[in-house]
């Protein structure tokens, strides 16, 4: 062979580092074209100020990049009808969308209960907190009428290996799932 050799070494590099700024410099052509712009980082705000929009495609937190901390927590549905249980959804949709863009709580006053507990202060802060919702299959049974509606694939969920499980307390009706960033070192809970 004649010219110059490259050691295979730093042929297999360059070729790496030649892919990732490929990659890199296509993604930011996809940014730029509105591809994956819910991933993007937040332009400088102050502490706790950033959010993610509440409105979209699709759920908040199902595109987003990962957060720092998370809880998903699972419940039971104890309305008694399907009117009950589109009131509750309605309920989690508000609470949802004022975490997730903050403010300050509604005070009802000195003769209704807190409309909030306080944890998180006076005021809320966003703090790029994202709420996802999904719901298990044991909602579409009888109770509320929704057995046409039940997506075909979802399906109760499986136990794994040296699960040691209560079925009483297992296939909860919904799930939220709560991210939140917390670029700003506080430990304020999710």
């Amino acid at each position: 062979m004649s010219g110059p050799q490259i050691p295979r070494r730093r042929l297999i590099a360059g070729v790496r580092g030649g892919a990732g700024l490929a990659a890199a410099a296509g993604a930011a052509v996809g940014l730029d074209a509105g591809f994956g712009s819910r991933t993007t980082a937040p332009a400088a705000e102050p502490a706790g100020l950033a959010s993610v929009p509440f409105h979209g495609v699709t759920q908040a937190g199902i595109v987003t990049s990962q957060q720092r901390q998370g809880a998903i927590v699972s419940f039971d549905s104890t309305v008694d009808s399907r009117d009950d249980l589109v009131e509750l959804f309605k309920t989690i949709t508000e609470r949802a969308r004022f975490l997730t863009t903050g403010g300050t709580p509604f005070d009802a006053g000195i003769s209704a209960p807190p409309n909030d507990s306080g944890v998180l202060g006076p005021d809320v802060l966003p703090d790029r907190l994202t709420v996802t919702v999904g719901v298990g299959s044991s909602l579409f049974d009888q109770r509320y009428g929704l057995a046409a509606q039940k997506p075909a694939r979802l399906k109760p969920m499986t136990m794994f290996p040296n699960d040691d499980l209560t079925p009483a307390l297992c296939h909860g009706h919904f799930r939220p799932a709560l991210r939140r960033q917390c670029r700003h070192g506080r430990t304020r809970p999710a």
